[in-house]
């Protein structure tokens, strides 16, 4: 909740401390002029121009893999924020390694940003379909299982990951049914400097 200002104050309590205001750069108010506005951290990278999403629906046979080769480029520390796969069949494994080693980087894939007003663009490159020669190490795992929710059979994880700068990840989804799955796949990422 917004403490109220008085006109002509200069500092707010913030748990029980005082915190300047105003200063050289003016702190915008409500419309009523007596609140400061706050908005969630995710919410507010958006208007930075520095959300960046993926999205893609894919076939995947039986007993093979959706690879996807993340990049990171020289210098950044963009923020591996979320995932969602959703499968028509299940189980299906979800794998995140790094120090990949590739022989190709595959398909360059687009990655949109969330702010559609900005040319702002992610700090890694996404690639589908790499020719992987060592798949690294393994720092995730999880699973769609045999779960049923009113949304299909559905897999959101919100771990974030800071990812090295200069590095490749490989993230897989192996399809272990018996069956031919067509997959939903949203990635989310942020770019923090």
């Amino acid at each position: 909740m917004s403490n109220p200002l008085v006109a002509g104050q200069t500092s707010i309590q913030v748990f029980g401390e005082d915190k300047i205001i105003g200063g050289p750069y003016p702190i915008p108010l409500d419309i009523s002029g007596r609140f400061v506005p706050t908005i969630e951290i995710e919410h507010s990278r958006i208007h930075e121009s520095a959300a960046f999403t993926y999205s893609l629906k894919a076939i995947v046979l039986k007993n093979t893999n959706l690879d996807f080769l993340i990049v990171v480029n020289t210098g950044k520390h963009p923020h591996f924020r979320d995932y969602t796969f959703s499968s028509t069949s299940v189980p299906c494994d979800i794998f995140l390694y790094e120090n990949t080693v590739t022989l190709n980087n595959g398909i360059l894939q687009e990655i949109l940003n969330n702010n559609r007003n900005s040319s702002n663009t992610c700090d890694i490159n996404l690639y589908l379909k790499p020719i992987i020669t060592d798949i690294g190490k393994q720092i995730h795992y999880d699973i769609i299982s045999e779960y049923k929710s009113i949304g299909g059979n559905v897999k959101t994880i919100p771990v974030e990951w800071i990812l090295q700068p200069i590095e490749k990840y490989l993230l897989r989804l192996t399809n272990n049914s018996l069956k031919i799955a067509i997959v939903a796949v949203n990635l989310f990422f942020v770019n923090i400097d």
